[in-house]
């Protein structure tokens, strides 16, 4: 509640939570009555049906409210088409040479995000890369920082770290043995699909990260970690536990991406019918 009048006044008016207010009064539509302010993100509407973004084996083993449906799961594997990176398609090919004469290697991808009032904790975040990676040779990171994220604080960035504004993540992914991910539900459909470890580290606690963490912890798929309480030490540990037992990770993995896809089966068999 705070935050969406502190971004209210910040922005005059025209944010989302305001944009909504105003539309549904002027709709008289009973806003106060009906807001609830438990939703992730910005409000959610009582007494209608819920859409649930997390696939329905991804989920917990409970019953819910007879108005949820859950939306299937679908991960668009041509969106990226022709790569035309140089320097990426350069530096996979130099990583995945190194693999091949180092097996021990370990390629591990960060993607966080620098959203207006969390560029700091994506600060906090990779400089305890940076520390990781100067104790550990043989992890290579691959970290992709959006498009104005200032990464000088790096500065001299190691030899085993590469820094980009944006990768092709389905590309990338089809070489790596572990993400960091914030934990949102795209990527995470992406590295089921994909059959990638994850580490989960949350953005925010308002958003739907940490359920979502929570559903990869509770399913084998991964781990997660806090991005400001936790040192680089922990989470090296977390990382380390991760590919230690990647076999049994990548396995969840499987079952999962099999159980997703037996209900995408099984939802369009039903339509068919239908129709």
């Amino acid at each position: 509640m705070l935050r969406n009048l502190f971004f209210s006044m910040l922005l005059f008016k025209q944010d989302y939570f305001s944009l909504y207010k105003n539309l549904f009064i002027k709709c008289s539509f009973p806003f106060d009555e009906k807001v609830d302010w438990r939703r992730p993100f910005i409000v959610g509407i009582k007494g209608i049906e819920i859409l649930s973004m997390t696939p329905a084996s991804l989920d917990f083993p409970r019953k819910y409210p007879s108005k949820c449906q859950y939306a299937l799961s679908r991960v668009d594997l041509t969106r990226e088409g022709n790569i035309l990176n140089r320097r990426y398609l350069q530096v996979m090919k130099d990583v995945c040479s190194l693999k091949q004469q180092r097996p021990d290697t370990k390629i591990i991808y960060c993607s966080s995000s620098t959203v207006m009032g969390f560029a700091k904790r994506s600060k906090i975040l990779y400089r305890k890369i940076r520390a990781i990676c100067l104790r550990n040779p043989q992890f290579v990171f691959i970290l992709s920082v959006g498009k104005y994220h200032n990464v000088s604080y790096l500065l001299p960035i190691p030899p085993n770290m590469y820094v980009f504004q944006q990768v092709p993540q389905l590309h990338l992914l089809s070489y790596c043995d572990l993400i960091i991910t914030l934990g949102g539900m795209n990527s995470i459909a992406e590295c089921i699909e994909k059959e990638v470890p994850m580490l989960v580290c949350p953005l925010s606690l308002k958003w739907d990260q940490p359920g979502n963490s929570a559903r990869v912890v509770y399913h084998g798929l991964g781990l997660r970690a806090r991005i400001r309480w936790d040192s680089s030490r922990k989470i090296e540990k977390r990382i380390v536990r991760i590919l230690e037992n990647h076999t049994v990770f990548k396995q969840n993995l499987s079952n999962m991406k099999a159980k997703i896809q037996a209900e995408n089966t099984a939802a369009y068999t039903k339509e068919y019918e239908i129709t």
